[in-house]
């Protein structure tokens, strides 16, 4: 029996014992090779490639390279054994870097420079100082991971001037700043971040208030948005974002009195105490913190 690795972490059987071309699998040549294989040896990957090797034990063929590479980068060795196999020498991008072991695969990046350390080269990193993000396919200046995360389209580049949440910053300013493109703490709009007006607002949000109840006397005269049902909407848009705590639930007595008294200034030990859930998974001030700043871009 022949198995064929096809380079995907699968196995062919060749009920024919025969060897496919390996430019057209469909095309099978005439280098006809007897050979069986211990099916327990099937998976395993001595290259260290993540992919299980083509193990071939012909008969009566000695330790041969048939052909080496085939002008693709693919290289098949057979031998005589079970302790020798072939190494998968995919090269993609054609930078004699072969593909289980190149950090660009479409890029050429003989150099393997890789700045930030996050697997990508800088050759194809779009970001190479930041090993967090890597990847922008619309060139948008914005990392696919992060529009995806908040609603953007990774394939749109035009969303990078979009301001979803109407605070009069767009989603491009919103990453560089490292806060969030859809909601902010200035709940009524008037661009500025205020305890006794966005803070209140948004606690009385949590606590299930609607209608003349949860705008009278909280709105500030400068308001944008002055409306309950805008004012729901501008509160409903943090979604999960305020959950402040982390917990996986918006509870007015935890999250909802975290952000009033940071709107307040208040910092450190006397901004979580007695506040922060059982649960939470933020439970440190600098984490409260830092949380709480994603929502709260410059105004």
């Amino acid at each position: 029996l022949i198995y064929i690795n096809n380079q995907h972490g699968e196995f062919n059987l060749s009920v024919e014992n025969r060897l496919p071309d390996i430019q057209n699998p469909i095309i099978w040549p005439d280098n006809h090779a007897v050979a069986s294989i211990e099916v327990s040896s099937i998976f395993r990957d001595f290259t260290g490639d993540g992919i299980p090797d083509l193990l071939f034990y012909p008969d009566g063929i000695a330790t041969e390279d048939f052909g080496g590479d085939f002008g693709d980068g693919i290289g098949l060795k057979f031998f005589v054994g079970t302790q020798l196999l072939t190494r998968n020498r995919f090269d993609s991008d054609g930078d004699t870097i072969s593909d289980e072991v190149d950090n660009c695969l479409l890029v050429g990046n003989v150099e393997q420079i890789d700045n930030d350390l996050d697997g990508y080269g800088d050759a194809c990193d779009s970001f190479p100082q930041n090993n967090v993000y890597a990847l922008d396919s619309d060139s948008d200046g914005m990392p696919d991971e992060w529009e995806t995360k908040y609603g953007l389209d990774p394939k749109d580049s035009s969303d990078a001037s979009s301001d979803r949440d109407n605070d009069g910053v767009t989603a491009l300013d919103e990453f560089l700043a490292g806060t969030i493109p859809s909601g902010s703490l200035d709940i009524d709009g008037n661009e500025k971040y205020d305890a006794l007006t966005d803070g209140l607002l948004l606690l009385r949000g949590m606590f299930g208030l609607d209608g003349s109840a949860l705008v009278t006397g909280t709105v500030a005269s400068d308001a944008t948005y002055t409306e309950s049902v805008d004012i729901g909407s501008r509160i409903a848009t943090l979604g999960d974002l305020a959950d402040i705590d982390g917990n996986g639930e918006i509870d007015a007595l935890t999250d909802g009195l975290l952000t009033l008294r940071y709107l307040f200034g208040l910092q450190g030990d006397t901004l979580i105490n007695s506040v922060v859930a059982g649960d939470a998974t933020r439970t440190t001030a600098d984490e409260i913190e830092a949380h709480l700043e994603t929502l709260m871009p410059a105004l």
